[in-house]
Parts: structure tokens; sequence; C-alpha cells
């Protein structure tokens, strides 16, 4: 039946594949786009109609009609405020191209295949902005250029599909868990970033945390239950920044202390930092004079479970085990590093 069907975009990727996998479980058809030279695992590839593409060189025709098979379509393509972008690349123009503008199009051409309901893989940054929290006003996160374009993003999106299709956000925050053929992000952020320092210093605040797995679930649930231009803040747990990186690095068998530093001096590094930065013409996402005055020094802390509740979603979980289940493959993924060295280091 055509209700049984969803198109996927980014479908093989860190969340994606999660999404993907929920839809199957429910019993759906699923069209799964993803990059041409992308590794995708056999548990997804055996279950989905595979297509391999760059979304961004492909036709509004041939779009149109993959999307016209479809009820549903959920986007789940980056990129995040992680991303590290070259000297001289502008990071407004470059979230505003590849989130805005690339959105937008996907969307102005599902509501030409007459595709009924869709869900954007979005940041909490953006919810937060919009409501704010105890010692944070309302929008003081717009002079963040990832923030800014995600805003940017559903309100466009909003405005394209408005009384032609539903369109509902996933306002999702930290994420950890396993995706077959994936590296974790955060053996980058916490392990390499951080290889030659014997303590962390990353903040004081805290966040709300979530696995891959649920948020795939909650793709599958907001496409089902969600209602249209609401944004829907997912979660399974809080945690401190401390706590949730030291759990991290001791699953991956890593002995690094994790410290705290007064707000007053991290934010003086970050002042410098940022001037550093500005001097390689190198520019962020999320702007780094700002970031632990605005982000890491807050309780990032959104309500999920009311979410649970609005979307119906049953599913718990323990994001301590999540945690350590990510730490362990970021171990496996440092193995197999070491391995690899040793193997060309004879061969020389």
């Amino acid at each position: 039946m055509k209700e049984k069907n969803v198109v996927i975009i980014g479908g093989g990727g860190f969340l994606g594949y999660h999404a993907s996998m929920a839809f199957i479980n429910k019993g759906f058809s699923v069209n799964c786009i993803v990059m041409p030279e992308e590794i995708v695992n056999s548990s997804l590839s055996n279950n989905v109609n595979l297509l391999r593409l760059d979304i961004d060189n492909t036709s509004d025709e041939e779009l149109i009609n993959i999307f016209s098979s479809s009820d549903y379509l959920i986007y789940a393509a980056g990129p995040d405020d992680r991303v590290h972008l070259d000297p001289g690349v502008d990071s407004s123009w470059f979230f505003h191209k590849y989130l805005v503008a690339r959105t937008a199009r996907i969307f102005h051409l599902a509501t030409k295949a007459n595709v009924k309901k869709g869900v954007i893989f979005g940041s909490y940054f953006s919810y937060i902005n919009n409501h704010g929290l105890k010692n944070l006003k309302p929008n003081t996160l717009l002079k963040h250029p990832y923030v800014k374009a995600r805003k940017d993003q559903m309100d466009e999106v909003f405005k394209i599909t408005e009384n032609k299709m539903e369109v509902s956000v996933l306002s999702i925050p930290y994420v950890f868990g396993v995706t077959p053929t994936k590296t974790s992000l955060w053996k980058s952020i916490f392990v390499d970033n951080y290889k030659d320092t014997n303590t962390i210093y990353y903040g004081n605040g805290s966040t709300t945390a979530i696995s891959a797995k649920k948020v795939g679930l909650a793709a599958y649930y907001a496409a089902i239950n969600g209602k249209d231009c609401e944004l829907y803040p997912i979660g399974s747990a809080n945690i401190t920044f401390v706590e949730m990186i030291s759990l991290l690095l001791k699953s991956a068998g890593i002995n690094k202390k994790v410290g705290k530093m007064p707000n007053f001096i991290m934010n003086f590094f970050m002042r410098k930092r940022a001037k550093d930065l500005e001097k390689n013409n190198i520019s962020t996402g999320l702007n780094i004079k700002y970031l632990n005055k605005d982000i890491l020094s807050k309780d990032f802390i959104v309500d999920y479970k009311n979410t649970d509740r609005l979307l119906d979603i049953t599913y718990e979980e323990d994001i301590k085990e999540v945690i350590i289940e990510t730490g362990k493959s970021i171990r496996a993924d440092l193995d197999k590093e070491e391995q690899l060295n040793n193997s060309q280091d004879q061969q020389v």
C-alpha cells in the first residue's frame, strides 16, 4: 500500500541508518538515498531499495520521480556543527548552502511529488534558541552560524510546504551509539583532538543525550504522529559533560582526566582560540568566542519525556550503557588503526 512507503535521504548515515531500520521493522518499503561511494552494511542494503545519488547533482525531475512513490520523506542529511571547514570557507555561507538551500529544494520537490508528511533531523540548539533557558534568553544563539542556519532551515521549509505538506522537526541533542560501517564522531572530538593533552577541559554544564537507535525510532513516530510545523526535542537522559566524557574515555580504555575550569578562565581561553582561528581564516559553525558562555557552561536540558508522550514513543534505554558501547567501538577503531600502523611500519 502507498502509505507504507518512505524515502529517507541520508538513510545510510550514522542516524539515517537507524531511521531506515525503524521503518523496515514497522513493515515499510524504504527508498534509501545514500552517497555514491558510501559504504553500506548488508543489514541495510538487503532490506531497502538503495539509491546511490548525490542529491545536489541529481535533476529535479529524477528526484520528483523518486519521491512520488512515497507518502513520507525523512531528511537525515547533514552537515552538523562539528564539520571542519577549510581556511577561507565562511561558515554562514557553508551552512546556508548545505542546510537551508539544500533542504528547501528537497522539500519543494517533495511537494511537487505530493509527499504527505516529512521529518527533518534538526538540532536541539535551534529549539533552545527559540525557547530559551532560565539563564539564556531566546535568540541568544543566533550569533552562532550553525544555529542560525538551523532556524532558517526550519522557517524556509515551513513556508515552502505550507498547506501542501506536513513537516515536523526532531530537535536532536548529543547522540551516542553504534552504526555499522561508521566511526563515532566522538572519536575525533574527544580522542583525536585531545591526544596531546593530559586533561580535557570541555565545559561545566550538562546536556540531554540520546542513542542513535532512539533517534531512528523517533523519526518513525514523528512521521506517523507528528504535527505540522512542530519541533520535537528528543532524548533519553540528562548528563553532565564531565561525567559523559569520563565514561566515554574510560570505556575506550583511555586513562585521561576530565577536569573543570572556572567559567571566566574558560571564556578567556575561548576568546584566545577564536582570535587564533580568525588569524588563520578559519570559520566554525559554533562561534568559539561565545561557545562556553552560551552553551558549554549551561544546562542544555530539554523536556524529552513530554515528546515521548506526544509522539507515543515508549522505548527506554540506559544512556550510560549507550555511552559505554560507544566507547568500546572507539577502542576497536583505535586498535585497528594501531594494527594498520604496525603493519605499515613492518613493510618499510
